[in-house]
């Protein structure tokens, strides 16, 4: 027993395993985190360049609404993200496009001085009110308040790495004027 406790062939060996896991976990949080980084500017870029357009009205003659406007555009800006040489670093996530939520400020809701004050207040149009033609919810509206949640996918399980967390770093909430609508 004791020329076995006192043998030393092997030890790197039995060292290297201890510590490959840990360098192995290391190397492939810094390759989530910066494909996380990576996924985040190119929705943050998309996401600008859909609100400009959808803001400038650049509209087909089929869309009648900011919200069918920045989700065509939304679409259009993915094409061109999966297209370029950094998309298939991109392309793991299984629901590809983040989930939007369109609110419009109802300037006319309360005693409201102005969109202001009722953006301030919490004062929402009701899409209730507009389920036989939701396309009406937006008109005459100055001010939409663009919510989008991107739900992120890991391309490696990360134990220690919520995916909550990530999910978390990649919402968006856009404040836009309806330019056409004023």
């Amino acid at each position: 027993m004791k020329t076995f406790v006192l043998n030393r062939n092997g030890v790197s060996t039995i060292e290297f395993t201890f510590t490959i896991g840990i360098y192995l976990f290391v190397v492939f949080m810094i390759f989530e985190l910066a494909r996380m980084v990576l996924v985040s500017a190119y929705w943050d870029s998309s996401i600008a360049e859909s609100v400009r357009r959808a803001r400038a009205n650049q509209l087909n003659s089929v869309e009648s609404n900011y919200t069918a406007a920045f989700l065509n555009e939304l679409k259009n800006q993915k094409i061109l993200q999966d297209s370029s040489p950094m998309g298939m670093f991109m392309l793991t996530s299984k629901n590809s496009l983040p989930i939007v939520d369109v609110k419009y400020v109802d300037c006319n809701q309360g005693l409201n001085k102005s969109c202001v004050d009722a953006l301030i207040n919490g004062y929402f149009r009701d899409p209730n009110q507009f389920a036989n033609n939701p396309d009406l919810i937006g008109k005459g509206q100055v001010l939409a308040v663009y919510d989008l949640k991107y739900q992120y996918e890991f391309s490696v399980k990360m134990p220690f790495l919520p995916k909550s967390w990530a999910n978390n770093i990649l919402q968006r909430r856009i404040l836009s004027v309806q330019e056409y609508e004023k």
